[in-house]
């Protein structure tokens, strides 16, 4: 069984975002199919949390971004269970968006 993950109350707004974002655009299935998606990613990067990279160029903090399509999901690579601190688009300001966390 492998590690499992959560999201932070950011995250999961960010992950609504995301669905009501796609489902205006593109219906329902695609809502769908890309939420699942991004799921899944944050399921595999809590099983294999060294597969994420640094970006000092966006925060200092301690915090891993994998990408799948245009998202990042940022992440916490040494808590248990894994965090999932945000899940944003790469269109936005990273910089910005991480900095409205704690």
């Amino acid at each position: 069984m492998g590690r499992k993950c959560r999201l932070s109350p950011d995250a999961e707004r960010d992950l609504d975002q995301v669905f009501e974002f796609v489902l205006l655009n593109d219906g329902i299935d695609a809502a769908a199919y890309v939420v699942a998606g991004i799921e899944n990613a944050c399921a595999k990067v809590a099983r294999m949390p060294g597969i994420g990279h640094r970006r000092e160029d966006y925060t200092t903090r301690d915090l891993r971004f994998y990408t799948i399509w245009s998202y990042y999901i940022v992440y916490k690579p040494d808590s248990d269970p894994l965090e999932i601190v945000r899940v944003v688009h790469s269109a936005r300001d990273i910089s910005a968006a991480l900095a409205e966390d704690p």
